[in-house]
Order: structure tokens, then sequence, then C-alpha cells
């Protein structure tokens, strides 16, 4: 299923690519005719004197164009950061956020999908009134779709609790309710308007350049109706804008800010920090990349900042290098930089505040957003028979606060190129509670098919190979358009554990929900130390056995006809909930029915599993748990009668797939690791319910 996944993916991607490319070859052709429709960057002809000459230039192979940077006569004064990832003090919110609890939240990737089910599991905890505990919401992709709309909604637009939509139980969902969407619901986003169509009437009606269709796309589509304007800069507080505004009065008469849904209500100050992930490429004149010489790095896009936390130099094909780090804010990013001796904060580490040149546009909520999301620029920037496509890709022009020096054009992406989750931005900062929300197109196979102690996950069969490479087990094969191969942070060892917890969870229908205390293994690239010790609830989207159950009738034979068997992989295959609720990414218009349900079933996941997230949220459940955290590991005392006793039904473990019982609870997995074996232990006293799994070393 995976791989079928997988091909439709590269086909419709490789379909939108190939026409926005005919798209640009077209107007290639006409301009040398007629004179061309500019987008902003081409602009430059009327704003600079001519084009930069970088070292490489020469390596453009296939590129209908050389990198072209727009700039402009006027100067700002930008503030530059640089920070410790071993520090998270260093960053530059942390004064303002430290007063709230050391917990985030990750929404993955996933297109419409994603957006959807964000949209329910932040309806859920608003209503548990368990956002204003959380200090990050780190996003990728279609979860940063609900990230920017959520985080930056105008208040006078639309208010909070009608922007995530009403939650409506189960047991009284009816078609017809379900058929309706209010207008001023984010729910509605991906139902009332058609992206494909807004790509369309853009390119075709609009004459909108090819480069710049996808940003005005997502904004149409989804942060239009919420208030956001196209060229809004974020901003975290009144006393940041203030304080931009009295050290560039001149420019801000035509800049507008936008801070957490309008900084107009007390809700708005319960608001998490937000962190949208984009990946940085690569330079323009390194591509194409290869699947072997892919180098992409996660860019933050935040309230304050724009960068990368974490210092690196790299090396790209034909040895072209750039030097990556530091922090600009949010007005300063793209500017365009000429001298090659601009001093950086590695040599220059005072003043924080430099005049700069003003950006020619600035890199926005909207930039932000639809970057984050633009899955085939990975595909196109990668591939040398896709180079004359180069037009599709979203370009940004990028000089390093920390180590200064020129200008580069750089290719920005899809942060799901590389990281799906947005989990690697929080172990940098340090948090130590994180809820990772997983809307994966991929079913976690049940034990009986797939038992995470005998065997290896199969690559995006039994699990999402994105969570697999976190514990570094790896596709053999590298994807095209993914490079997970920087991403282990968690130890191999621990990987049967987190996906034992899940499976019994989904079996016992409450959804596919498990606490996992982990310890971080070192990871050089992002920057992530290792013996960092955190606790995850890890949601991983997937059928939901006993959500299905309290359907009425006419609305589960429409919603899931397949319930009365228990088998993930088991989706509806026709009609309106076609793979339900794994439908694919490149889905982009839902039905009414559709994103009411995916809404409605992740917000009960939430309140169905309350105590869960309660518990690794909320610091009034920290103290009574000690250094425990629920269904985290626990150590218990076993005597030798009992090792013996797991040790001889190990073999009747692996055999039938199910549970053996000991005295002290229920062995659901033993797996032995330099010598020592580790029981996966339900313990008596909650094999109820199944809220904890323990984990046990025997010498």
């Amino acid at each position: 299923m995976g791989f079928w996944i997988r091909l439709a993916f590269v086909l419709v991607v490789t379909s939108v690519t190939v026409l926005l490319g005919l798209h640009a070859v077209l107007d290639v052709r006409k301009a040398s005719l007629l004179g061309d429709v500019k987008s902003d960057k081409e602009l430059i002809k009327d704003h600079t004197e001519g084009t930069v000459d970088e070292p490489g230039d020469a390596l453009l192979r296939g590129s209908r164009r050389k990198p072209r940077l727009p700039e402009t006569k006027e100067a700002l004064l930008a503030r530059f950061y640089h920070v410790d990832v071993f520090d998270e003090a260093t960053y530059p919110e942390y004064e303002a956020i430290k007063h709230k609890p050391n917990v985030g939240i990750c929404l993955s990737g996933g297109g419409a999908r994603s957006f959807e089910a964000s949209l329910g599991y932040l309806r859920a905890l608003l209503d548990a009134d368990l956002l204003k505990y959380v200090r990050y919401i780190s996003s990728v992709s279609g979860g940063s779709w609900a990230n920017a709309v959520f985080t930056y909604h105008d208040e006078e637009v639309v208010k909070l609790n009608d922007l995530l939509g009403s939650y409506t139980p189960p047991e009284r969902m009816t078609r017809q309710g379900m058929r309706g969407i209010p207008l001023n619901s984010a729910r509605g986003y991906p139902v009332y308007s058609n992206m494909i169509g807004v790509v369309a009437s853009e390119l075709l009606l609009k004459g909108t350049p090819v480069e710049d269709v996808w940003v005005k796309a997502v904004h149409e589509v989804f942060l239009k109706k919420a208030g956001i304007g196209i060229y809004d800069l974020p901003a975290w507080s009144k006393t940041y804008v203030a304080e931009a505004v009295a050290r560039n009065p001149d420019m801000m008469n035509d800049l507008t800010f936008r801070m957490p849904c309008s900084g107009s209500t007390a809700t708005c100050h319960n608001i998490p920090f937000p962190i949208m992930n984009n990946a940085m490429l690569g330079p323009v004149e390194a591509a194409p990349f290869g699947l072997y010489q892919r180098r992409y790095v996660m860019m933050e896009a935040t309230a304050l900042y724009v960068g990368f936390p974490h210092i690196q130099n790299v090396t790209y094909p034909n040895n072209i290098h750039l030097a990556l780090g530091g922090l600009v804010e949010p007005l300063g990013f793209g500017s365009v930089i000429r001298d090659k001796q601009f001093c950086g904060l590695l040599q220059c580490s005072t003043p924080q505040l430099k005049r700069i040149p003003r950006p020619f546009v600035p890199f926005g909520i909207a930039n932000a957003t639809a970057a984050s999301s633009w899955a085939p620029g990975a595909l196109v920037a990668e591939q040398p028979i896709l180079r004359p496509l180069d037009n599709v890709l979203i370009t940004a022009p990028y000089f390093s606060p920390f180590y200064g020096g020129q200008t580069r054009e750089v290719f920005v992406g899809d942060g799901a190129n590389m990281e799906n989750q947005g989990l690697i931005a929080l172990l940098q900062r340090n948090v130590k509670r994180i809820v990772m929300f997983i809307n994966t197109p991929i079913p976690l196979t049940e034990r009986e098919g797939y038992h995470p102690y005998l065997r290896p996950p199969q690559e995006d069969v039994d699990i999402d190979s994105s969570i697999t490479a976190l514990f570094g087990i790896f596709n053999i094969i590298p994807p095209f358009g993914e490079d997970f191969s920087h991403d282990q942070v968690f130890r191999k060892r621990d990987f049967p554990r987190v996906v034992s917890a899940l499976q019994e969870a989904q079996k016992e229908g409450r959804g596919a929900v498990a606490g996992v205390d982990l310890v971080t293994v070192e990871n050089r690239w992002w920057g992530v130390p290792a013996g960092r010790k955190v606790h995850i609830v890890f949601v991983y989207l997937g059928r939901v056995y006993e959500w299905e159950s309290l359907l009425e009738p006419d609305v589960a034979d429409w919603v899931a006809p397949q319930r009365l068997k228990h088998k993930p992989h088991l989706l509806p295959k026709e009609g309106v909930f076609k793979d339900f609720p794994h439908f694919s990414t490149t889905k982009l218009r839902l039905e009414p029915a559709l994103a009411n349900a995916l809404a409605d079933m992740s917000a009960w996941v939430v309140k169905r599993n309350i105590k869960l997230f309660k518990r690794a949220i909320k610091p009034s459940f920290w103290a009574d748990r000690g250094s425990v955290d629920a269904g985290a590991p626990e150590l218990f005392e076993m005597d030798e009668d009992d090792v013996d006793t797991i040790t001889t039904k190990q073999s009747q473990i692996g055999k039938s797939g199910h549970d053996a019982d000991t005295d002290d609870g229920r062995v659901t997995d033993l797996d032995e690791v330099d010598g020592v074996k580790h029981v996966t232990l339900l313990p008596k006293a909650l094999s109820g319910d199944g809220e904890a799994f323990t984990d046990v070393a025997v010498d």
C-alpha cells in the first residue's frame, strides 16, 4: 500500500509540476517577443544594476535563468540573534514564555488531512483548558496551515471558538448535520475553496508568475479567510511591534504586523509560541542535488525570527559551500547584501541591531506557510530531468546573520521533505514534555501482522517511515522528495516499546495514543545532544474502533462500513469516505462530511484519552507522579521465578501474537539488548484501561 501511495503522489506531483513548468516555458517564449509578466523576483531589472556573480553560477545545469536577487535602495535596522542550541534560555522568545510549563505540541505534515485533524486536536485541547500550559506549537506542511490560522487569525474577522468549529460527539452525528460547515469555521477552508482551481486561476486568468502561484494559492484558501494579509509579518507582542516601528519609522506605514489572534483577547495570551518548519533545500546554483547528495536543512519561521538556530557549514554537489546559522527578525529576512565583507555576529557580536537593505518582498506569514507545505519542491530540485521546471520552486534570498557575507539565492520547500513532525525544533529547545500528532496516510499494522520485537517494520506499510527514522530505522532505498537520513534522535532499541504501546491502545479502540519516556542520542546534524530526557505522547492517526461503534447505524454505514472488522488497513473503498482517515495527501478538496468526521474523530481521541494529555501537559498532575510520566517506563522488582516465567513465555508471544500473563501483570513483549532483558509489562492494576506500559530491566 505504501508503494502505491508513494507512486500516486509522485504522479500527481509530476503532473502539477509539468503543467507549471510548461506554463513557465511559454512565459519565457512569450517574454522574448512581447515582454514578460514579471514576478517580484524578476523585477530586479528595475531595482538593481545586475546579477550576482556567485561561485558556481556556471553550474546551472539545465536551468532557464541565472539567480536574480531583487533589492531596494531603502535600508532598515534589523535585529540579529545567535542562539546556543544546547541552552534553551538563549532563544529570543525564552524570556517571554518561560513562565509557561516546558511543554510543546507537534502538528505533522499531511496536507488537508493534517489540517482538519489538527483543528480537531486543538479544539479538544482548548475545551480541556490545556493550551494555556503549552509553551510551543511546532508544525510542518498541512500542520503549518492549521498553526498559521490558529495563531495569527484576526479576532475581529473570526473568533477562535468559531475558527476551530464546534465538536459533535459520535452518537449525535447525523448525515444531514455532517454536510454543513459554518462559513466562519476553518474546517470549511479546503471545502469551500478548490486549491487546484485557485492555482489554475492564478496561472491562466490572473497571469501570476509561476513561482508566486503557490504562495498566493495557500493564502487564498487558508489564510485570507482568517483575516491574514498576504504580506503580513508575524509578531509576538505589541511591545515588539512598537520597538520595531520606533527604529524604522519611515518604512512602517506600508507594513502590517500580525500578532497571535490580533492580540485582542485574553485567550490570545495563552496561544503557544509558533514554529513553522521549512526545508532549505540548497543554493540555486548547486541543484540538482540528486538522491545521494541531498543536504536539506530545517529553516524555522516564528513570530520573532527566521533562520537556523544550529550553526552549520554545508557542502553541496560540485563543492559548493553555504554557511548557515543565526536568526533575523522577519522584516529583515530576504535582504540582499552585496558586500562580501558584511559583518555577521561571529566577527561583530555587537551590536545585534544592524542596518541592512530592506527586503524587496518580506518573508511573511504567507511565505512561511506556503514554503512549509510545498512538497514538490524537493522532487524538482533533486531530479536532473525536472531541472527545466525550476520556476515552480520557491526561492528566497539568504545571508547568514551569524557568519555574514553576501546573500545567496536558495530553494526552500516543505519541512516534511526532511522531518515530518516538527519534533527536532522542540528537542533543540530542550522541551521536556511533547504531544506529537502524527497525521499520517499509513495505517499502523496490528500486532498480529507486525510484531515490533520480532522483525523490523516494512517501510511505509507497517508504520510511517518518518517515525521509524527518529529511531534510526531508515528506508533501504532513499525515497524521492524525502530525506530522513539525518533524523535519528532516539535509541533504536526503544522503537519496539513505542510501537507496542500504540498497537495496544489502537486494539482497545480508543485511538493509537501512548505516552513514553525517551532519551535522546547525539545528533550533530541538528545539534541535539545525547542524554536529554523527554516524555512524548504519540498520537498516531488511524481507525478508532470505539468511536466507530458509537455512531448511529446509518452514519456508521457511511463513514465506517467495515466497523465490525478491527483491522487498521481495512478502509472504505469508495465514496466520500474512501480510505478514511488515511486519504491521500494529494486530496486538497474535501467534502463537508469528510472534514467534519476527521476533525470530530480527532477531537474525540483527545477527549477519550484526556488523562494521558493532562498528565503530560498540566503541571498539577506532574507532582503526583514524581519522575515517572503517565504511560512511561517504570521499574518493578521481579524475582527469579517471574524472570523464568517471562522467558519461557517468549516463544508463546512470538507465535501467537498475543500477550502472556505473569503474577505481576500482562507481558506484551520481551527483548534482549546488550545482555539485558527488556520486558514490556502491563501491570494488573492498569490492565483494565491499558493506560500505561512498563519497561522492566532484568539482569
